[in-house]
């Protein structure tokens, strides 16, 4: 009876997470050390011209290396680079613009 009367909290729990996995695969340039690439993709996704000319502010840009298994970490990164449409925290009404592909492409990642 207990566990029933847990089922209602639980997904009024889970309705008030929020969260998409942006993440995306890329082989980072040959010639980049994992490090390079994060400063380069960091710096280039904060300052993308194409969002900054749409009226979007900076989101976060994401680097993590490895692949998901989390193996390759000198050659392979799983990364995002999101814009949004509005100030401050992201909310209900947020729309977030995701510029990861071009971003890569900018920098010579290629997709793993």
């Amino acid at each position: 009876m207990q566990f029933l009367l847990a089922i209602p909290f639980f997904c009024a729990a889970l309705s008030l997470v929020r969260a998409e996995d942006n993440r995306l695969s890329y082989f980072i340039p040959v010639g980049d050390t994992i490090d390079v690439f994060t400063a380069d993709f960091d710096a280039t996704c904060s300052t993308w011209a194409p969002a900054i000319s749409q009226g979007l502010f900076f989101s976060e840009a994401f680097v993590e290396p490895g692949d998901f298994q989390g193996k390759n970490a000198d050659t392979e990164a799983l990364i995002f680079c999101d814009w949004k449409n509005v100030t401050g925290a992201i909310t209900s009404d947020s729309q977030i613009t995701t510029f990861t592909v071009d971003v890569a492409a900018s920098l010579g990642a290629t997709p793993a």
